[in-house]
């Protein structure tokens, strides 16, 4: 089974970066049965495709983010140079990365742009990732309060927030969901309702995050 996830908008037509014959428009899913998801890369107009890379896409402080950039730029780094930084919410943006040898190396635009991506087919792809991932994830604890941890990589814990609508049995907490993450490695919900569990978080917050 195949499925299209990320095509060029009409609205990119008139853009000559969209259009260059550098970049790849389409993302597809295959499916061969196993349950294993292989995503494509491809332009129909050159009739080019390639593998999508393994790309993360990870939480990290603006705070950091922003002091790391101006290192790199104090270096002589060009912007296009600097790993790319998608906001979030206040303080926490999103970055891309490629893990190796037990780190990430954060991609820039013209890291991306050597794989023939832009950023929002880089995004489709690498959330695509952590909904297939998120089948992998542990869940502890109960009463209306969850731990989750993803132990295959702990680092990118904290990214499967942003598909928290593929593991969170939000029915079962009492109200809107609520996520404590300071650090990389865990991500602690309740619900609004749920006062104790609440003041819980606000502990681990003060005590534990960053």
């Amino acid at each position: 089974m195949k499925f299209n996830l990320f095509r060029k908008r009409s609205s990119d037509i008139n853009d000559p970066k969209a259009n260059h014959p550098e970049f790849f428009t389409e993302l597809i899913a295959s499916d061969n049965g196993t349950g294993a998801i292989t995503l494509t890369m491809r332009d129909p107009d050159t009739r080019t495709f390639a593998i999508f890379p393994a790309i993360d896409l990870l939480l990290r402080s603006s705070e950091d983010m922003e002091r790391r950039a101006d290192e790199l730029r104090s270096m002589g780094v060009d912007n296009a140079d600097l790993p790319v930084v998608e906001p979030l919410v206040d303080g926490v943006v999103a970055t891309f990365g490629i893990e190796q040898q037990d780190s990430y190396t954060l991609l820039s635009d013209s890291m991306l742009r050597n794989e023939r991506l832009r950023p929002a087919m880089a995004r489709t792809g690498a959330l695509t990732r952590l909904r297939q991932a998120s089948q992998y994830l542990k869940l502890e604890g109960g009463a209306g309060r969850l731990r989750v941890k993803y132990e295959e990589n702990l680092d990118l814990t904290a990214s499967f927030l942003l598909v928290a609508d593929e593991w969170l049995a939000s029915d079962k907490l009492d109200g809107e969901p609520v996520f404590a993450i300071g650090t990389r490695v865990s991500i602690h919900v309740c619900g609004s309702g749920d006062a104790e569990s609440l003041a819980g978080l606000a502990q681990i917050a003060q005590t534990t995050y960053h």
